[in-house]
């Protein structure tokens, strides 16, 4: 069925609604920003509403920009970087740090250095290497006579450097590193010495100093000087919070600068999809933007909104500083049904009857209408003659009582092969890339080239650089009727397509890839790619998402077999997790998190891990004001890194140490905690620290006089 072309679609029912819509962009152009909210059930209209809207903004030069939140696999912040990708190629700045690998030294049993590669040509000075030599070497002695003392031993500070060592079987790898130790340095360490003794073993066993039997081991070690490493930045909670306005004040000040070169209308449709850092920089960018030639409308379903949605806390907000204007849409009335079948079909014979039941049988629903029109065409119960549309009898029309069955009454009408097509794009998502298509399908080119044809034509798929649905209660009826053993399936070869096409580029694509392995049953993928985008999230103070994924990942590790391997990650997860739930003030939940991790690090005997999770703890205790409770935990944990040796833990101990005395009156203890965790922090070249504890000791000098 084609849309009437004898004139433009007309708009149908809702003058009342663009009229106030433009009186607030009107206002909009004058520097009197606006926030517009627009309620209703799936397919009442609002998209269309605001494309009227988009009509009249284009005619007063205004900059129309668009993006839309879908439901599986959403980043931090996606919705606005979708919607200024155009316009804005950095919308969200984010402040990261990095580590350097400098130097990688390959030992033996014996503590020789095998191999040796350097970042820069000719490596580090020979005197420095020869002190960290003598220290590694002894470490290595020590390690390979005593196993058991690995885990603690596994890093040594020199100077402002770190050296870090992971042990084989038969080597260690050594390497010397600036900035902040990271998990995936670990891992790029550990698999490293599982590549070397399963692929050189003989070489290493044997080797009798000969350099040129080592040119595969060479080419091996070559690759960590390469890379890069990003690592966590070291903030207590309001230095978290104090980042993240910077963050959302970077976003506010594009914007307002791209307003100032043309007034901007903002649509940002579905937004009970939304991620809560894309709800929260919108409460941010509707407050301050008040004064600016910007308005924002946000479209949302309300059945979808239920007690606990995120939409709802941040409506409350709003609402509460009168930053917004909320509008809802209701279905057509039987008055205006007539002209909205006009505006799709044009000249029409069809009786009141038929009029009246389409009306009755769909509620008034445009899209109902729509879909249930083009369907009557494909059947023939609708026809055209002489540039006239009929109806044949009314009794013939089955009318669909659902949204399901509107669609498969569409589809139906498709040969085998479309619908095939249809089921798998449903399940990678409202919008889908050919190729991840294709990739997942395991199917010819040219052959899905033409169903994709096919099924453009009829008005299910349309194309605008990627493949979308028309209209997304498509997708998500497909996706609802499916059986479960088919959404897994089809979910784990989409999860495989997409990562072989992407590999260099894990990290932005990490929450689909999590999404689609989760689904699809592959607990180790989910765990890898949840932890990647938890961390992404978290760099971006988008700690409700870091929760999510870092939920996810437990959820996948628990799925695996228990090793020990895995309760080490296990650890490392549940003080993620732990840190997003302790920023968001769910203090129950973190201290679960940390109690966990405590008991699990002690099973692993990672000594480093237990003292952090100690800290963890003394630190809930500390926001609690459980001053004693407090101070026994930094104990332990000051007692543990003592002993092992770690100069950060020790210094992050005498902090918390520091502050707790502060907060009893113990003006004396707090000032020699302090000061140490100074000694400590400068030591490793630990900044946030060391600047924290000089801030305190100021402060205490100050009190004291």
């Amino acid at each position: 069925m084609q849309r009437n072309q004898s004139s433009p679609l007309r708009f149908i029912d809702r003058c009342h609604e663009i009229a106030e819509l433009k009186s607030y962009l009107d206002d909009a152009i004058k520097g009197e920003g606006r926030t517009v909210f627009i309620s209703g059930e799936a397919g009442v209209g609002k998209t269309r509403l605001i494309n009227e809207l988009q009509d009249y903004a284009s005619s007063k030069n205004i900059r129309c920009l668009n993006a839309e939140c879908v439901p599986q696999g959403s980043k931090p912040y996606m919705l606005f970087v979708n919607a200024f990708k155009e316009v804005a190629e950095h919308l969200i700045h984010i402040k990261e740090e990095f580590a350097a690998v400098e130097e990688v030294f390959l030992i033996n049993r014996a503590g020789v250095v095998m191999a040796h590669e350097s970042k820069t040509e000719g490596g580090i000075d020979s005197d420095i290497v020869g002190g960290m030599l003598t220290a590694v070497q002894d470490f290595v002695k020590d390690s390979f006579a005593d196993k058991a003392s690995v885990s603690g031993l596994a890093r040594l500070d020199y100077g402002d450097k770190k050296i870090l060592m992971e042990h084989g079987r038969t080597v260690f790898v050594t390497i010397v590193i600036s900035g902040q130790e990271s998990d995936e340095i670990r891992n790029d360490m550990k698999n490293m010495v599982s590549v070397i003794e399963k692929n050189y073993i003989n070489v290493v066993e044997k080797w009798n100093g000969d350099i040129s039997k080592l040119s595969g081991i060479k080419n091996i070690i070559k690759t960590l000087p390469r890379k890069k490493y990003s690592v966590e930045r070291k903030l207590d909670s309001g230095e978290m919070e104090s980042e993240k306005i910077k963050l959302f004040d970077g976003a506010l000040q594009t914007v307002l600068k791209i307003s100032e070169q043309q007034p901007l209308l903002l649509f940002l449709d579905n937004l009970h999809w939304a991620d809560s850092s894309s709800l929260q920089l919108l409460h941010y960018l509707s407050r301050n933007t008040r004064n600016a030639k910007i308005m924002m409308c946000g479209a949302y379903r309300h059945e979808e909104i239920v007690k606990g949605h995120p939409l709802i806390k941040i409506m409350e907000m709003m609402k509460a500083e009168k930053l917004f204007v909320d509008m809802r849409l209701d279905a057509f009335r039987v008055e205006n049904i007539p002209d909205f079948i006009y505006s799709l079909l044009g000249k029409n014979a069809f009786p009141d009857e038929f009029i009246s039941k389409i009306g009755t049988e769909t509620e008034g629903n445009p899209f109902f209408i729509e879909e249930l029109l083009k369907t009557l065409v494909e059947e023939g119960i609708v026809y055209k003659k002489e540039r006239k549309w009929y109806a044949k009898d009314v009794a013939e029309i089955e009318t669909p009582k659902t949204i399901k069955d509107v669609v498969f009454r569409r589809i139906n009408h498709l040969d085998e092969e479309c619908k095939d097509v249809l089921k798998y794009a449903a399940v990678i998502g409202k919008d889908f890339d050919f190729n991840v298509l294709q990739k997942t399908m395991n199917k010819d080119e040219e052959e899905l080239a033409s169903l994709l044809e096919k099924i453009i034509e009829v008005g299910i798929f349309k194309e605008n650089g990627i493949l979308h649905f028309v209209h997304p209660m498509t997708q998500e009826v497909l996706y609802r009727e499916l059986p479960n053993f088919k959404k897994t399936v089809v979910h784990k070869k989409a999860g495989f397509a997409l990562e072989a096409m992407h590999p260099k580029n894990v990290e932005e694509n990490s929450a689909m890839l999590a999404y689609h392995f989760s689904k699809g049953g592959v607990p180790d993928k989910t765990m890898l790619y949840a932890i990647k985008a938890g961390d992404r999230a978290r760099k971006m103070f988008s700690f409700d998402e870091a929760e999510k994924y870092y939920k996810l990942a437990l959820n996948g590790i628990e799925k695996l077999e228990e090793s020990m391997e895995n309760k080490k990650t296990k650890v490392l997860l549940l003080n993620k997790l732990g840190g997003a739930y302790f920023v968001l003030g769910e203090w129950n939940n973190a201290l679960e998190c940390a109690k966990e991790s405590e008991k699990l690090s002690k099973e692993t005997g990672d000594e480093k891990q237990t003292a952090e999770s100690f800290r963890n703890i003394g630190q809930i205790n500390e926001n609690r004001s459980e001053w004693d409770d407090s101070l026994r935990n930094y104990e332990k944990s000051l007692q543990i890194t003592e002993r092992i040796k770690d100069n950060q833990g020790i210094a992050e101990s005498h902090k918390g140490l520091g502050w707790i005395h502060w907060r009893k009156g113990e003006y004396d203890e707090a000032i020699e905690h302090y000061t140490l965790a100074v000694k400590y922090g400068e030591k490793i070249g630990l900044i946030p620290v060391t600047a924290s504890a000089y801030i305190s000791l100021g402060s205490i000098y100050g009190k004291r006089g």
